[in-house]
């Protein structure tokens, strides 16, 4: 029981952390207008479903969601020392990892989404 109340504690110093870095004083931040262009220039799409769930999956308030998430878990999973708070520099590297990744993920999905559904303007 005593191992189960110590990865508790850690697990709730790495949410704090996190919700410290990301909200209570945030540091970090998403630009996500290299997707929104891209959707601009593509003009028009054939089913406006995928338009709307394409302005939702590049929501910069999203984003950050989903990485503080990632960053949450990350951090839970490494070893950091049992006691020890994660420091800024622990979440900002993991920050950078996923951040990194979102945007290879975003990349990837966008291009794929506007190559089928996209209608070129005549």
């Amino acid at each position: 029981m005593f191992a189960q109340d110590q990865s508790y504690a850690q697990h709730e110093r790495v949410r704090e952390a996190c919700i410290h870095y990301f909200y209570n004083e945030p540091a970090f931040s998403v630009d996500m207008s290299k997707y929104r262009s891209m959707i601009e220039v593509a003009g028009t799409f054939s089913d406006p479903q995928k338009l709307t769930g394409l302005m939702n999956y590049i929501d910069a308030d999203r984003v950050l969601s989903k990485i503080y998430d990632r960053v949450k878990s990350r951090l839970r999973r490494s070893t950091l020392d049992a006691g020890a708070s994660p420091s800024f520099e622990d979440v900002s590297r993991a920050y950078n990892l996923e951040l990194a990744e979102i945007y290879r993920l975003a990349d990837l999905h966008v291009s794929h989404v506007l190559q089928q559904y996209a209608v070129a303007a005549s």
